[in-house]
């Protein structure tokens, strides 16, 4: 029981981290990657986690949620860390459950070592999302440590850390990355502030956890914040003396693209028998291939599920206690319009329909909308009077009908409740007055290419607004991931300072008529970065220009010396054997040819050398730390001119006790 306790506790606390989302509702998003991110795990492998986290459920926790998570379109990457990064494990498309071991496996086997450098670790994360990350997703930062950056009294590599910790926040703010962490405090000697220092900076949240109860529970409100969804309790049982228990659950007609059961127990031997709405049911080896398993629970991914009652049938030991969650993936947005996009007058009725779709796909089947009624909320935004209304089934959408009274200004959202699925509109504006502003694209796509683009671009906002009674539209910004310094209105332009806004981001633009109408688009902001490939250009010319030169120099190093060298060697004790004379070579001639290290003079055999010089009339030796000779005494030279039948003492000290005369004697010249 105690490590089941230590997994919930740790991950329970990281739902308290993550609470700022609120409820749990699935809020609408006009996108074709619901449910996908890109998402880099961040583990603390430093000595002290072996106190921290004993058991390594920290791995479990990441297990579930890489079990939770979509089976294809998910980005994932890993990196772990003590006092420096020990893995980087880069961003990859995650297909399927051989994907998602791999990863996970990659990262148990680092193992816990040194000191602690939380800062260059999450600057190594946000750097991968911002390289390898799909630019089309939202990205976020998982930490898990126990904080204290702990560099072994070493103040400037501190000064480093503390540098990389501040880098990284600033990427992750520049490109919208949420860093969320939690804090593994079981013996109290951990920073939780240090986390949350980072993760309210990057507008992520951060949960210290003491008791490590909470973890798996933290982890899976983590996965319902990050992908909006919510965790289902399908039953909280004990095995009966019958050794067999059954739990029945329900699929939705629509809006469930992935099931996932949750089966918590510490018992290894438990079995499972699923049933499908059919009566059919999966076989051992097909199970095998939907489930992840970990320490103490099992996750079993049902892809595309077929609608209606299905059964799980538990096999154990009576007595073992079992948890059974479900958690969906969906894709459910609802799209409003008013009038079905005509003109909205004063003290009239509107029509207020709404719209399902599924998987990207608008649902006309009425059934739909019978067995799921749709309901419409609309707040008084004077007195703030709030009223919920069911809409009818019409015109293959759901509708209300709504009198607006003169000068009344609302705000209107809908909502549908699908089984355990809560699908919400956004909110819309709706005034009465006149017509409403039209826009004619939402979303508003803008993309520019870097460094060829202007710093400030102007878009024309009344290039896509318009109003059929109002020819004056007034903008503002009412949502946007960028500070006012670098997007903003002026007049009908949106002002955007391209170089500022990083790889891009979103936000909403009202145009406003005159009567208080509205509408808001959502705009989204691209950047192209040329330079990368630019400077791969640049880097290709310097590479053939570097291999010209290489071969040119190669040539030259080939040039033969036409003659033949005499060495006579000396120490101390005078002169050692008799001169030695030897023919000239192509290219490098090694002194070594012409020396034996058994001579002993001081000259470095394997690192002097003769080549050819720039006329026949003489060469040159080339040594790596150079020689004196008699020539220039007080100078050290590593590369010594050779005249024509010159004789040069040559040392490796100053006051020549040993070394060797050398004379070089080119061909046309008798010996």
């Amino acid at each position: 029981m105690r490590q089941r306790k230590v997994l919930t506790g740790l991950l329970t606390a990281f739902a308290l981290l993550l609470s700022l989302a609120g409820s749990i509702t699935a809020f609408a998003v006009d996108t074709p990657n619901a449910n996908r991110m890109n998402v880099v795990f961040v583990m603390d492998e430093s000595g002290s986690m072996a106190k921290t986290d004993g058991s390594s459920l920290r791995y479990d926790a990441m297990d579930l949620f890489l079990g939770l998570a979509t089976e294809s379109g998910n980005y994932m990457g890993a990196v772990a860390f003590d006092e420096d990064v020990i893995l980087q494990r880069d961003i990859t498309a995650i297909e399927g459950l051989n994907d998602k071991t791999a990863l996970s496996q990659e990262v148990r086997r680092v193992g816990s070592r040194g000191d602690t450098n939380i800062g260059k670790a999450i600057e190594t994360a946000v750097q991968m999302l911002q390289d390898s990350g799909n630019p089309s997703l939202p990205s976020a930062v998982i930490l898990l440590s126990d904080g204290n950056t702990d560099l072994g009294g070493n103040d400037d590599r501190l000064q480093e850390s503390y540098a990389s910790r501040e880098n990284a926040i600033n990427i992750a703010r520049a490109n919208g990355y949420k860093i969320y962490s939690v804090c593994l405090n079981t013996n109290g000697d951990a920073d939780p502030a240090e986390l949350q220092e980072i993760s309210s900076a990057t507008g992520g949240t951060s949960v210290e956890v003491r008791s490590a109860d909470d973890l798996k529970e933290v982890f899976s409100q983590f996965y319902s914040i990050i992908y909006s969804t919510e965790t289902i309790v399908l039953g909280d049982m004990v095995i009966p003396e019958s050794g067999e228990g059954e739990i029945p659950f329900n699929i939705p007609r629509i809006g469930v693209e992935e099931a996932n059961i949750i089966i918590s127990t510490l018992n290894p031997n438990t079995r499972y028998m699923l049933y499908q709405p059919s009566g059919i049911a999966y076989t051992e080896a097909e199970l095998n291939a939907m489930k992840i398993t970990a320490q103490t629970f099992s996750v079993l991914k049902i892809q595309n599920p077929e609608a209606g009652e299905w059964k799980l049938i538990v096999k154990g030991i009576p007595g073992d206690s079992i948890k059974i969650e479900m958690i969906y993936n969906s894709d459910l947005t609802i799209a409003q319009n008013f009038n079905s996009g005509n003109p909205v007058f004063a003290d009239s009725d509107v029509v207020i329909g709404a719209q399902i779709s599924n998987m990207g796909t608008v649902i006309t089947d009425m059934a739909i909308y019978q067995d799921y009624p749709i309901h419409v909320v609309i707040t008084d935004v004077s007195s703030g009077t709030a009223d919920d209304y069911e809409m009818a089934v019409n015109n293959q959408q759901a509708e209300y009908i709504f009198h607006l009274a003169q000068g009344a200004e609302y705000d209107v959202y809908s909502y549908c409740q699908i089984d355990n699925l809560t699908v919400t509109s956004e909110t819309a504006r709706l005034s009465a007055g006149g017509s409403l502003p039209v826009a004619s694209e939402n979303p508003i796509e803008i993309t520019r290419t870097i460094p060829f683009t202007k710093a400030d671009y102007l878009f024309d906002l009344s290039s896509v607004f318009s109003d059929s009674e109002d020819a004056s539209l007034s903008y503002s910004i009412t949502q946007s991931d960028f500070d006012s310094s670098v997007v903003s209105v002026e007049g009908e332009n949106l002002n955007i300072k391209i170089k500022e806004i990083g790889k891009g981001g979103e936000l909403f633009v009202t145009a406003s008529n005159s009567s208080g109408g509205s509408v808001e688009v959502r705009v989204i902001l691209k950047t192209i970065n040329m330079l990368p490939v630019l400077l791969a250009i640049l880097a290709a010319v310097a590479a053939l220009v570097l291999v010209i030169v290489l071969l040119v120099a190669r040539k030259k190093g080939s040039v033969p010396i036409n003659g033949r060298i005499q060495i006579i060697p000396y120490n101390e004790d005078g002169v050692i054997g008799n001169p030695n004379t030897f023919e000239g070579g192509r290219g490098k001639m090694m002194i070594g040819h012409c020396l034996t290290i058994r001579e002993n003079v001081g000259i470095d055999i394997k690192n002097t050398y003769f080549i050819h010089g720039e006329k026949d009339s003489y060469i040159y030796l080339v040594s790596k730390n150079g020689y004196y000779t008699d020539v220039n005494p007080d100078v050290k030279d590593k590369k010594i001119r050779l005249d024509s039948e010159m004789e040069v003492d040559i040392s490796s000290d100053i006051d020549f006790t040993k070394g060797m005369r050398v004379m070089y004697i080119p061909d046309e010249t008798e010996y």
